[in-house]
């Protein structure tokens, strides 16, 4: 392995845990609270907002931190961090994700 690929894959390593620091906090703060559960495909597909929450938080965060990477999440499957998917889901609100669930 050469110097800069260890440099990347360390760099790397460090936001991954800072960005698992920040949405930790989150998680925290709603463990055990009150939750409402829905479903995506069926009675074995259960989703919450906070799954989708989530999930756009580490969208924003890796996406701010490594532009352009590819993710694969649950809720959204794979895809590439464009600006637009950043800004979107850097711009996404708890209040917002629970809106559209109960539409």
């Amino acid at each position: 392995m050469s110097t800069s690929e260890s440099s990347l894959d360390y760099a790397l390593m460090i936001v991954a845990g800072e960005v698992a620091q920040q949405v930790g906090v989150y998680l925290r703060s709603v463990f055990r609270a009150p939750l409402e559960i829905f479903l995506k495909a069926g009675i074995h597909d259960p989703v919450t907002i906070h799954d989708r929450y989530v999930e756009a938080r580490l969208q924003y965060l890796l996406g701010s931190s490594v532009p352009s990477s590819r993710i694969l999440g649950e809720e959204t499957g794979e895809h590439v961090l464009t600006t637009d998917i950043i800004k979107a889901a850097g711009a996404l609100s708890l209040q917002q994700i629970q809106d559209a669930y109960l539409e």
